[in-house]
């Protein structure tokens, strides 16, 4: 795990958005920390690979970071080519969602 907190860290968006799914699966509170981090990354491509990511293993932790994102991020995102644009607020909600759904919290 640090190796690849480290890469997160780095500068390389690639690099990035690999470590991110790869961190996606794991469950560890540092990862999530970093995840959380990541939202406030300007690239939106990090923000939404990351919000992706902790909707898999974010917790009660995550929900303050991705409300922010719902509330204030008016970025999109083009996913496969230019087929679908998706906004970064509707990527917080749902994950927030599926986080308060996955540990049973009430809004």
């Amino acid at each position: 795990v640090p190796a690849m907190l480290a890469e997160l860290a780095g500068d390389n968006p690639a690099m990035q958005l690999q470590v991110i799914q790869a961190l996606g699966k794991l469950t560890d509170e540092r990862v999530e920390a970093a995840l959380a981090a990541a939202l406030k990354d300007v690239n939106p491509y990090i923000r939404y690979a990351s919000i992706q990511a902790l909707s898999e293993v974010g917790t009660r932790e995550s929900l303050p970071a991705l409300v922010a994102i719902q509330l204030h991020d008016e970025h999109s995102v083009n996913l496969h080519q230019g087929f679908q644009f998706v906004s970064l607020k509707s990527a917080a909600a749902s994950a927030i969602q599926k986080i308060r759904t996955r540990h049973s919290l009430t809004a």
